[in-house]
């Protein structure tokens, strides 16, 4: 048995030749694909007392060669995809680590100081309340530290942590901040980005609530529309002026986000900000 690799153009021209490099003339040629090209020819031969093969014989490798050239196919396009699909995790892997860590760097230590003069406030008027901010501080960033290494968690966790990022903020403004949070249960499992929605979240307090005269409200919403997951952040602060648009630098925690969101999904995702 005897297999020759060729190119279409040349695959014919094959049946010319007396012998093979390990044996006589073949008697049945069966062509062996690639992407639905001739790439090999399997020449048989036969020597049993000269009989020639049986149709069913023939059938037979022929049946041979379309397994063949099908597993071929699946086995090469198997390699191309994993190669493929391990070169972009690591380029997601390491990007998204970068942003993740200077998300961090960058919003943390604001977070930090607000929580820390919320607490020495708190510390002289109300000790009890300021003992349950310092435990809450600790689970915020427990969980920052315990996640810095996953660029992708549920939307589950991701309002829990947003929860407990605002039981914090909830100790600061008191009565003045009423926050409604709204997902479905059929959208808690969806992965989405880690710590993507505290950045939105710290600026419709700083620069919405914050400046307000009264109580405020913060809603957060996570659902699923025209085949998209859609997180919105909305407060009933002065919020920024003009028609809907893409944020493109409003700020270092938005501006940060969206890049992360560009490295994850390409152009698979946008944030938007309107009044």
């Amino acid at each position: 048995k005897v297999a020759w690799p060729v190119c279409t153009a040349c695959a014919a021209s094959l049946t010319d030749r007396s012998a093979g490099p390990d044996g006589p003339k073949p008697e049945v040629y069966v062509a062996i694909r690639a992407n639905g090209c001739v790439d090999h020819l399997l020449g048989v031969s036969v020597d049993l007392q000269g009989r020639s093969f049986l149709q069913n014989e023939i059938a037979f490798l022929q049946g041979l060669a379309s397994l063949i050239s099908a597993r071929r196919d699946a086995l090469a396009a198997e390699a191309v995809r994993l190669e493929v699909q391990s070169r972009e995790w690591n380029l997601r892997q390491q990007a998204t680590t970068a942003e993740l860590q200077a998300l961090r760097a960058q919003v943390n230590p604001h977070f930090l100081f607000n929580a820390l003069n919320t607490i020495a406030d708190l510390v002289i008027v109300d000790p009890r309340k300021a003992e349950r901010a310092i435990e809450m501080l600790a689970e915020t960033f427990r969980y920052v530290l315990m996640n810095h290494h996953r660029h992708m968690v549920s939307v589950a966790e991701e309002l829990d942590f947003i929860r407990q990022y605002l039981a914090i903020e909830q100790v600061r403004f008191g009565a003045r901040l009423t926050v409604q949070i709204e997902a479905d249960p059929t959208v808690r499992v969806h992965s989405i980005p880690a710590l993507i929605l505290q950045p939105l979240v710290e600026n419709a307090i700083k620069h919405g609530l914050a400046p307000k005269v009264g109580p405020g409200l913060l809603k957060i919403e996570v659902c699923e529309a025209n085949g998209c997951l859609c997180l919105s952040v909305e407060d009933n602060g002065d919020g920024p002026l003009g028609p809907r648009r893409p944020i493109k630098s409003t700020g270092t925690g938005l501006r940060n986000t969206s890049d992360r969101l560009t490295t994850l999904t390409r152009e698979d995702s946008r944030i938007t900000m309107e009044p």
